[in-house]
């Protein structure tokens, strides 16, 4: 506080995000867009993320569209707190733990319907486990029986060196018949990825990361469509599995806790696993429309949809 308890300005960081993009290409609606972000444009080291990412659409000609195949590759920088590494709801909080991931990722995406699709490519990865002060942190911390936290708790990384380099492939496939009615969703969505390390790396690691989800969303009653209808009464279900098999780093376990697990408590809070299976709360939902004078009732079944 300054002279007589007003505020006084102590330090200045400003933020923002830089962004180009030049779109339809030769004429051939190819695009090549980019973003840097930081939160401190004064010493951007300590806080930036960027992507680049260059689509090439009509990958077999314009004049083949069958297949309606496109290719893209990426160039990417993020930061995210690690949800492993924290404490339980009886501990004191610990140093927070940070993962930068550096990569490049190339695809090619088919295209069956207008929403469903299959994607495979590549994943070329550097991630690295960062303290709050930007210092390569090889452990993460451990409770002593004294109470006391120490820093020689799990490995933060395959490597055990604080630095991880990965290679693997990558696929997803979307199955997905949903339309609105009335502005309701209804019918079914189906995901499934896979990532199939390739053994090289640090350590080769050598694994396969696979999850399946799945949401119905059944109309439990009969409406007209049109411009002023009410939408139908939505029972949503969804239900999630993840797995690995073989190698896996603190960093791609699946948290347990926040907002899409287990609410009540932050992300990670109750640990982190290898294999998930999850479903979603009940949420009974009446929307009402003043402009018209109509309601709708809603039963949901899970927050992931």
């Amino acid at each position: 506080m300054g002279i007589k308890g007003r505020p006084t300005l102590a330090s200045i960081n400003p933020g923002g995000t830089v962004s180009f993009g030049h779109h339809n290409i030769s004429g051939l609606n190819m695009s090549l867009v980019g973003s840097v972000t930081s939160s401190n444009l004064l010493s951007p080291k300590d806080d930036l993320s960027f992507n680049f990412e260059y689509e090439h659409p009509y990958l077999d000609g314009v004049e083949n569209r069958s297949r309606n195949r496109i290719f893209k590759t990426s160039f990417f920088s993020t930061r995210k707190f690690s949800p492993v590494f924290v404490a339980d709801p009886s501990m004191e909080p610990v140093p927070p733990l940070w993962i930068d991931r550096v990569g490049f990722k190339a695809n090619i995406t088919e295209k069956f319907t207008k929403q469903s699709k299959f994607t495979y490519g590549l994943v070329l990865e550097e991630i690295t486990a960062h303290d709050e002060n930007n210092n390569i942190r090889t452990h993460g911390s451990r409770v002593l029986p004294s109470g006391r936290l120490s820093m020689d708790g799990p490995p933060t990384t395959f490597s055990g060196t604080g630095v991880d380099r990965v290679a693997f492939l990558q696929a997803n496939m979307t199955r997905d018949n949903t339309e609105f009615v009335n502005g309701a969703t209804i019918g079914d969505r189906c995901i499934f990825q896979v990532d199939q390390g390739l053994g090289i790396g640090s350590k080769n690691p050598f694994f396969n990361r696979h999850q399946f989800s799945v949401t119905k969303f059944i109309k439990l009653n009969n409406q007209k469509k049109g411009a002023g209808k009410p939408p139908p009464a939505v029972l949503a279900l969804h239900g999630r599995y993840v797995g690995c098999v073989g190698d896996l780093p603190s960093y791609d376990a699946f948290a347990l806790g926040g907002p899409y697990s287990v609410r009540g408590y932050e992300m990670g809070e109750l640990g982190a696993a290898r294999n998930l299976l999850e479903f979603g709360v009940i949420r009974a939902e009446f929307t009402m429309d003043h402009n018209i004078g109509t309601g709708s009732f809603s039963l949901r079944f899970g927050e992931r949809f």
